[in-house]
């Protein structure tokens, strides 16, 4: 199969180029800002916006599938420059999908729980989505846009992992404070079921190939905490978990409302995959273990 990556520098995007090579696929990706190389992999330097340079790149590569991890999203970045969140987040997949459509392919676009209220949690497919902010509603637009093809497939999901660019996702960002001995705030009002980047990118090729079409929530099998998460995360790696403080979520100066509860249920995926969605601590080892051999890799060289 031949695989078009977007945003491959990206946490998800990354981990999708690794999981295609893996499975042998063929493989090219397109960054924009960042300057990574990847070993194999043709990578294109563009701006997607600009139509006629993504269908350039289409034409040359010829891909079966399109996975469309480029996003933009800072969320109170996103609500102060809503023009830009929209073009990016809304647009870009809606023009991306009419000329995927074009060239003979298909497009997976991924998307985020953040497009429901965080009022009740465990939301399905089903549930009515009510973003609370510019970057919620952009994506939604975007799912919008990307449906109206009923051959693509659009993922919803929150993901924690390891970030080739030099910035701290969270999970990278709570060890690096407890390793340097700082206090944290864990909340306990925020909660969310994430998948580890590499799982989240198994499970995604998972569906291209079970001939899955539409919208699928991929999740961990329960919800946890922001604190939780933290002090698991820290147990994990033998860090001191008495570093994290049990804090609320509006102490924080937001300039974009966030909702609190966006774990998803993903039942429906697992129906499709037939096998049930992975728990967290299984997660986490895995995050461990991947970090060693990234280590490794990096005293290697």
């Amino acid at each position: 199969m031949k695989v078009l990556i977007t945003g491959i520098s990206g946490l998800l995007g990354h981990a999708c180029a690794s999981e295609a090579q893996k499975r042998q696929h063929s493989v090219a990706g397109v960054q924009h800002t960042a300057n990574l190389q990847f070993p194999s992999i043709r990578v294109f330097k563009s701006d997607l916006t600009n139509r006629a340079a993504a269908e350039q790149i289409l034409e040359q590569v010829k891909p079966d599938w399109v996975i469309h991890c480029a996003a933009l999203t800072g969320v109170d970045y996103c609500e102060s420059h809503q023009d830009e969140a929209f073009r990016i987040n809304s647009a870009l997949p809606d023009s991306l999908s009419k000329s995927t459509t074009q060239f003979g392919a298909r497009l997976l676009y991924v998307s985020t729980d953040a497009v429901f209220d965080g009022i009740k949690g465990g939301y399905t497919e089903d549930d009515l989505p009510c973003p609370l902010n510019v970057y919620a509603r952009s994506k939604l637009l975007g799912e919008e846009a990307v449906l109206q093809n009923q051959s693509n497939l659009v993922v919803r999901t929150t993901m924690f992992g390891w970030n080739m660019q030099p910035k701290l996702s969270l999970a990278e960002w709570v060890l690096h404070e407890l390793q340097c001995g700082r206090k944290i705030n864990g909340f306990v009002d925020v909660v969310f079921s994430p998948l580890l980047t590499t799982v989240c990118a198994g499970m995604m090729f998972d569906l291209i190939l079970s001939g899955a079409r539409g919208l699928y929530h991929l999740a961990a099998n329960a919800p946890w905490s922001k604190y939780r998460f933290a002090c698991e995360l820290a147990k994990e790696f033998g860090l001191d978990s008495c570093l994290i403080a049990e804090a609320r979520s509006d102490a924080l100066p937001n300039r974009a409302v966030r909702p609190l509860n966006t774990s998803l249920a993903a039942a429906k995926a697992a129906r499709m995959l037939g096998r049930e969605m992975p728990a967290l601590e299984e997660q986490l080892y895995r995050f461990h273990r991947e970090g060693e051999r990234r280590a490794a890799l990096c005293c290697g060289s």
